[in-house]
């Protein structure tokens, strides 16, 4: 790992020309960090990714979503706790911002995608 980090998130996408990766985003070292690190087993190899999170953040979460993932949530460097969802992008290494956000801005939390079905009154 390129820089040592805790209090971290991590996802995992497959495919693409890299095959499997392991994002490593955001965390704390001393300060909250905005970096992507990626991991590929195949080579065993760590590198920087092409763009930073859109934020210093920790202590967010991260669910599977489609052939990529999200992270929610978590604690941001000065103002407290973000209600963001951002995608990330495995193509472009980049992150988009979901529409809706957490109605309770928080950290060290847990997310899972449902379908819609499943909660008809939603």
């Amino acid at each position: 790992m390129p820089q040592p980090v805790y209090d971290h998130s991590c996802g995992v996408v497959y495919g693409g020309e890299n095959g499997p990766e392991v994002i490593v985003a955001g965390g704390f070292n001393g300060n909250e960090l905005d970096d992507v690190q990626i991991f590929n087993p195949d080579a065993y190899q760590w590198r920087l990714a092409a763009n930073p999170l859109p934020m210093k953040l920790r202590l967010a979460t991260t669910a599977r979503h489609g052939d990529s993932f999200v992270i929610v949530g978590g604690r941001l460097e000065v103002t407290g706790y973000s209600p963001y969802v951002y995608r990330y992008d495995p193509g472009t290494e980049d992150w988009t911002r979901m529409s809706g956000e957490l109605s309770v801005p928080r950290d060290m939390l847990s997310a899972v995608f449902v379908r819609k079905e499943s909660f008809p009154g939603c």
